[in-house]
C-alpha cells in the first residue's frame, strides 16, 4: 500500500538545490533521456509521481564519496522500477495517481549490501570468486537480470 501523502517522512529531496539531493533526480533524468525508446509511456507517464526521501535528519550527507556517483545511478533505477510497479498496479486496479518514494538512505543500505557481500567467503574482488559460479561472467550476469 501506498502511504498517505500527509506521512511523517522528510520532504523529498529532489525539491534540494544541489547535493546528493538533486543527484537521484538527474540521474533519473539522464536515464531516460538514454533510454527513451525502451521505457514504456505507461512506466514514463509515472515519472512525475517519483519523489526521492531521506529517512536521515543529515540528507544532503555525501553517502558514497565517489565520482562514478552508484548511489544516484541505483537511486534511479529504484524509481523507474517503482515506475513499473505502478503500471501494473494501472493495469490490475485501474489508473490513479500513485505516490512513488524512493528512499536515497536505504538504496545507500542495499547499495552497501552488494558491495560486502560474500560467496563462500570470498568477496567480488577476490579472483577465485569465479570459480563459485560456474559459467558466470561480468556480461552474462548483466544480461541475466
Amino acid at each position: 500500500m501506498v502511504p498517505p501523502a500527509t506521512s511523517k517522512r522528510r520532504p523529498s529531496c529532489h525539491a534540494a538545490a544541489s547535493g546528493v539531493g538533486e543527484g537521484p533526480r538527474e540521474a533519473l533524468r539522464s536515464l531516460l533521456e538514454s533510454c527513451h525508446d525502451h521505457v514504456p509511456e505507461a512506466f514514463r507517464a509515472h515519472v512525475q509521481n517519483v519523489h526521492f526521501t531521506s529517512s536521515s535528519a543529515a540528507r544532503e550527507m555525501v553517502l558514497f564519496p565517489c565520482p562514478l556517483k552508484e548511489l544516484e545511478a541505483v537511486a534511479a533505477i529504484k524509481a523507474l522500477e517503482a515506475c513499473a510497479a505502478a503500471a501494473i498496479a494501472d493495469l490490475r486496479y485501474g489508473k490513479t495517481p500513485r505516490l512513488i518514494e524512493v528512499d536515497v538512505d536505504k538504496t545507500a543500505c542495499f547499495l552497501m549490501s552488494a558491495y560486502i557481500s560474500t560467496v563462500g567467503g570470498m568477496d567480488k574482488t577476490d579472483p577465485a570468486v569465479k570459480s563459485r559460479l560456474p559459467g558466470m561472467t561480468v556480461r552474462k550476469g548483466q544480461r541475466a537480470g
